[in-house]
C-alpha cells in the first residue's frame, strides 16, 4: 500500500515531463529548420553580436525568441549595409521582420553596436529612406 502514493507521484511526475517536452518541441523544431542563411565571411562573424544588439533595441520580450538572419543588402557607392532578420517568438507561428543598417562604413569595418535598426512594418518607410539618393553623401 504504500508504495501506491509513489506510483501516483511518478506518474504525475512523468505526465508533467511530457507536457514540458511537448510544449518545447516547436523551439527545438525551429533551431533545426530554420537556420540563419548563408553570409558573407564578413558578415558571419559579427552575426552574434548582431542578434545580441537587435535584443537590446527590442526592449521586453518573450523569454523564449529566436533571431534568424536572413540576408545582407549593400550598395558599393555609399557602403550602404543592410542586415536583415526575422524574430519569432514561442510558439514560433509569426516572424515579424527586423533589420540593423549602417552608411559610409566599409563592410568589414561595421559594428552592429553602431548601427540602426528597424523593425516591422512600420519601419519600412525608414528603410526605404535609407535606399534612397536623398541621403547626405558620405564625408
Amino acid at each position: 500500500m504504500s508504495s501506491r502514493p509513489h506510483r501516483v507521484a511518478g506518474a504525475l511526475l512523468a505526465a508533467l515531463l511530457a507536457i514540458a517536452l511537448l510544449a518545447l518541441t516547436p523551439s527545438f523544431a525551429v533551431v533545426a529548420l530554420l537556420r540563419d542563411a548563408a553570409a558573407p565571411p564578413e558578415i558571419a562573424k559579427v552575426l552574434p553580436a548582431a542578434k545580441e544588439q537587435l535584443h537590446k533595441t527590442r526592449g521586453f520580450q518573450w523569454p523564449a525568441g529566436y533571431y534568424r538572419y536572413l540576408a545582407t543588402e549593400t550598395r558599393t557607392s555609399d557602403n550602404l549595409v543592410v542586415l536583415h532578420f526575422e524574430y519569432r517568438a514561442y510558439p514560433f507561428i509569426t516572424a515579424s521582420r527586423a533589420y540593423l543598417a549602417s552608411r559610409c562604413k566599409p563592410l568589414e569595418q561595421i559594428d552592429p553596436r553602431e548601427m540602426g535598426f528597424g523593425w516591422g512594418p512600420d519601419s519600412e518607410s525608414e528603410l526605404t529612406y535609407l535606399r534612397s539618393r536623398a541621403q547626405d553623401p558620405c564625408p
